[in-house]
């Protein structure tokens, strides 16, 4: 059984500035690194040949920037966590570390293709849709379980057992961070939005169109004023909206391997409170970016980098924590 630190709940918990999660880093941002395929490339080679000598790299698509960081501060992070600790990273993308292991599902495109790297060597090809899902370690062996705006790809049950899984794999002090969309913060922008009578009706339209689809992909498309009509009905709650559109505009919940990207599954903090017991953790916390119960998150330059400004953030921490 693997040893790893106790999580750091009380610290977690408390409300403090970024600038306790600076490592140390040079950052370069241009339009050019959110769409380049040899970036990824440069960024593992700096990571796997020169993280011993002090640099670690990390490709941000998201707004496209480029940064190298101090690896020696990085590294004091893991301080406590076994030499051979198991960290695991699903949905991986762009995403690589030295210590950490990639998941993802194969690439649909020459592009992002280039992102994950090479299959079996640079990420693990999964499908976390697939029946019967098994991750591929054995009970309480992992200490840290990173999973970024991949939740909400996932249809619902499917997401559940994966969930499951990750508590199984987690041992005692183990912790899986997940990031997703910001949809109950979406639908309360739209709420005080359509209130104003000052605001035009296209600025109104293009705020509900991007709630809507945020919530559920397939709703894009739909027409505005029917969204609009359908936020009202459930009282502008991203639940209901969810569970009200599958029946009134058809949208889609299930996994298309065509379209990984879509959005098919809905999540808040208050329905990840909901599965504690049912997944087999011992708690969840409601996070802010740059919190955590353990410090390897607390790289920015690294973690939660996808998408900050619309994102939510969470912990599961493993059944056998205490705190």
């Amino acid at each position: 059984m693997t040893h790893i630190p106790s999580p750091n709940i009380e610290t977690a918990l408390q409300f403090t500035s970024l600038r306790n999660n600076v490592v140390g880093a040079w950052r370069f941002s241009g339009n050019y690194w959110a769409k380049s395929t040899w970036a990824p490339k440069i960024g593992r080679f700096i990571n796997k040949y020169l993280y011993r000598i002090g640099f670690g790299a990390a490709l941000n698509r998201y707004d496209s920037s480029f940064t190298i960081y101090s690896s020696w501060r990085d590294s004091r992070l893991y301080q406590g966590f076994d030499p051979d600790a198991k960290f695991l990273n699903f949905g991986s993308g762009s995403f690589f570390h030295k210590r950490w292991t990639n998941f993802d599902y194969p690439a649909q495109s020459r592009y992002y293709g280039a992102i994950q790297g090479k299959p079996g060597q640079d990420f693990h090809p999964i499908d976390l849709c697939a029946d019967n899902l098994k991750l591929p370690y054995g009970d309480n062996t992992v200490s840290l379980i990173y999973c970024s705006h991949t939740l909400e790809h996932l249809e619902t049950p499917r997401a559940l057992h994966f969930l499951r899984e990750c508590a199984r794999v987690l041992g005692p002090n183990g912790v899986l961070r997940l990031a997703l969309p910001n949809t109950q913060a979406d639908l309360a922008h739209a709420r005080i939005v359509s209130s104003q009578s000052a605001i035009d009706a296209g600025a109104k339209a293009a705020c509900v169109d991007s709630a809507a689809w945020h919530i559920l992909s397939s709703t894009k498309g739909t027409d505005s004023a029917q969204l609009a009509a359908l936020f009202r009905d459930v009282g502008y709650d991203s639940q209901r909206f969810f569970d009200e559109a599958q029946s009134r505009f058809g949208a889609a919940i299930s996994f298309d391997p065509a379209q990984p990207e879509r959005h098919i599954s809905h999540w808040t903090h208050d329905n990840l409170r909901a599965l504690v017991e049912p997944c087999g953790f011992a708690a969840y916390l409601p996070l802010y970016r740059g919190a955590s119960t353990q410090a390897p998150f607390k790289n920015l330059e690294v973690f939660d980098t996808t998408e900050p400004h619309i994102a939510f953030y969470g912990e599961f921490v493993g059944a056998e924590t205490v705190g």
